[in-house]
């Protein structure tokens, strides 16, 4: 029962989260959607899609990686180094077939197909702020990435991901502090149920309140024994006949 309960507030606690990114992108979501008859069925379903498999993606890369470093003990400076490695070498050789697949409308550049190579090295070489911000951006994630893998390794990939959501309100506030979006009213609601979710997982409230009110119990149960039994001075009762009898031996359980 008691495990039932913390795992009700874990749910909780994701519902939370879900609800405030909903509240926070609300105001976003509508000014882009797109006008009637803009975009055919089949395209917005196809992006739902590869949203929700983007994010499968994501959980199932964050799982593996919690197992991956701590079963090899894998420095994360390491483990950060040899993904970069690998999303280099795998993403050069998918821009190769991008470069003739047609997108449509979701291609964003003059040839309306999926990447345009030549076309991004010309606007980089042609524009300082552009290369300016992609090296900043390129030095921004080193570190996010470090972190997370930090983070990761010595707590858990959900404790990662859940601070990885509180990401978003200092973006949000820098935002505004630089004038770049306006102020929506929703958007601190939002947040507002995202610290609080994070207090919730944190074991922070709810749950410190129901064990003082005896609705839960992490302790262990009265009838429960303990696996090595002990003797009245504090010794494992197995350590007390090897020492009391030296001469004789102890058969394992």
């Amino acid at each position: 029962m008691t495990n039932f309960v913390k795992c009700s507030f874990y749910f909780l606690e994701m519902s939370f989260r879900n609800l405030c990114i909903n509240l926070v992108k609300k105001k976003k979501i509508i000014s882009l959607l797109p006008k009637p008859n803009q975009y055919a069925l089949g395209g917005i379903v196809t992006g739902d899609l590869l949203i929700i498999a983007a994010q499968i993606v994501t959980a199932t890369q964050m799982v593996i990686e919690e197992k991956f470093v701590n079963r090899y003990n894998v420095p994360p400076l390491l483990a950060v180094g040899w993904e970069g490695v690998f999303g280099f070498v795998t993403l050069s050789i998918l821009l190769v077939p991008m470069y003739w697949i047609p997108a449509g409308i979701f291609s964003g550049n003059p040839r309306e197909v999926l990447e345009d190579v030549p076309d991004a090295f010309h606007q980089i070489g042609s524009n300082p702020v552009l290369l300016a911000a992609i090296l900043g951006n390129i030095i921004s994630i080193a570190f996010f990435n470090f972190a997370g893998v930090s983070v990761t390794k010595e707590l858990s990939a959900t404790t990662r991901m859940v601070l990885d959501s509180v990401r978003t309100l200092f973006i949000w506030a820098f935002s505004l502090a630089v004038r770049w979006q306006t102020f929506q009213y929703l958007q601190p609601i939002g947040f507002a149920i995202l610290v609080l979710g994070m207090f919730i997982y944190n074991d922070i409230i709810f749950l410190p309140f129901a064990r003082r009110r005896g609705w839960i119990n992490d302790s262990l149960g009265e009838d429960t024994e303990p696996v090595m039994p002990t003797s009245s001075s504090g010794r494992s009762s197995v350590a007390s006949i090897a020492k009391d009898n030296p001469n004789e031996t102890v058969e394992p359980m």
